[in-house]
């Protein structure tokens, strides 16, 4: 899993409003709003008049060899819900830092599209208004078998092994067969 990936329990969304009720989360969400704006000024915007920034940069130019900009992958605001709360801003890796913040509309932009991880939608799943949709999954689905067909997924995982072995583990032979076993039942 890339080092800027996070994952959620099984309900996410239940999860995440116990965090923000029970906890009472929001004002330290509505901290680090302010903090990633006043580090990163250039995602202060005005959202009526922004302009789409429809280039990746330069270390996500590419996912597995292919251009970013022919991967149809990102999320996309519907203005109507959004609360702006600013949870997708926080929440979504400070290296990718996808979204901008309108603040005099109280509103989150998608800025940077092409910087989102191919594949994430935590922002998404964040979201308690489900304001952010994705393109359909299958297309990423069939694109990803398709690298995985080619050998290039193989191909580069030996060369990523090959210069960091630490990465390489042994597995105890009772999970090799409990993972086998599940294998097969996926593969039905």
């Amino acid at each position: 899993m890339p080092e800027d990936a996070m994952t959620f329990p099984d309900d996410p969304k239940r999860f995440l409003r116990t965090i923000i009720i029970k906890e009472k989360i929001y004002p330290n969400v509505k901290k680090e709003l302010m903090e990633r704006l006043s580090k990163y000024p250039d995602h202060r915007v005005d959202s009526r008049t922004f302009k789409l920034i429809n280039k990746p940069s330069p270390e996500f130019s590419k996912w597995h060899g292919i251009d970013r900009t022919a991967i149809r992958w990102g999320p996309m605001i519907d203005e109507d819900k959004c609360v702006g709360c600013g949870l997708c801003v926080v929440q979504c890796s400070e290296r990718r830092n996808v979204f901008g913040y309108d603040e005099t509309r109280r509103k989150s932009v998608v800025l940077y599209p092409y910087n989102c991880m191919v594949g994430c939608n935590n922002c998404q799943v964040a979201c308690l208004w489900d304001a952010i949709k994705f393109p359909d999954f299958s297309e990423l689905k069939k694109l990803a078998r398709d690298l995985v067909d080619s050998g290039i997924v193989r191909r580069e995982l030996e060369d990523r092994l090959s210069r960091n072995p630490n990465l390489l583990m042994e597995l105890p032979d009772s999970l090799i067969v409990r993972m086998t076993k599940l294998v097969k039942i996926v593969d039905k």
